[in-house]
């Protein structure tokens, strides 16, 4: 065999092999195909339109208020005690024109009533006396019979249907006459016998109903 072809042959295998090389670097450079370019992120949702807030529904128009309990008393102060009644009592009494029931005591539920009530201060103590009258109905009457039938201690010697109990240091005699509840209030009823005198005279002074 001659040497030539041998060298040619030779050749041709070494310029084979950098082809083949060369072609693994272009292959390796090359990004690879189909492969997807970032998106842009997806846009936010807008926000749902916030569900317009109901209008409050209309209102029913006030009712008129319910008409109190009782009768409004046709008499005065002077006609419950008399100035010789209670200067009889205690000389020293005299009465106060000014006077306003404190929220929730027994004297302003009988004003409640559309009844009347009176206080009397002891000029050397400071110490009151509150007289109230109401005219009720005979239902109302029996509703608060029951109440204090539960709550205070009968006393027949007020010369009528009456009732003693202390509350918060203050003595509270109710009597029923009639239509009429009178009730006496003041820290000086201690017991049922501090308050009758009182309670007699007013009930005494009561008109025919």
């Amino acid at each position: 065999m001659s040497r030539p072809p041998r060298i040619r042959s030779s050749r041709l295998v070494t310029i084979g092999a950098v082809a083949a090389t060369a072609g693994l670097l272009l292959a390796g450079c090359t990004p690879a195909s189909g492969e997807p370019e970032p998106s842009e992120s997806a846009a936010a949702p807008s926000p749902s339109a916030e569900a317009p807030s109901s209008s409050p529904a209309p209102s029913a128009s006030a009712s008129e208020a319910p008409e109190p309990d009782g009768t409004p008393v046709a008499f005065g102060c002077d006609e419950v005690l008399t100035l010789d009644e209670m200067y009889a009592y205690n000389p020293n009494f005299g009465r106060q024109d000014d006077w306003t029931p404190a929220a929730g005591s027994a004297q302003a539920e009988v004003v409640a009533e559309q009844g009347i009530s009176c206080q009397w201060v002891n000029l050397t103590s400071g110490i009151t006396i509150e007289v109230g009258v109401s005219q009720l109905s005979d239902g109302e009457i029996v509703d608060r019979h029951e109440a204090l039938q539960a709550s205070s201690t009968a006393v027949p010697t007020f010369g009528a249907e009456g009732y003693f109990t202390v509350v918060d240091g203050v003595g509270e005699a109710q009597v029923f006459s009639g239509p009429y509840r009178v009730v006496a209030t003041s820290t000086a009823f201690v017991e049922p016998g501090e308050a009758e005198q009182i309670v007699r005279s007013a009930v005494d002074g009561l008109p025919a109903a």
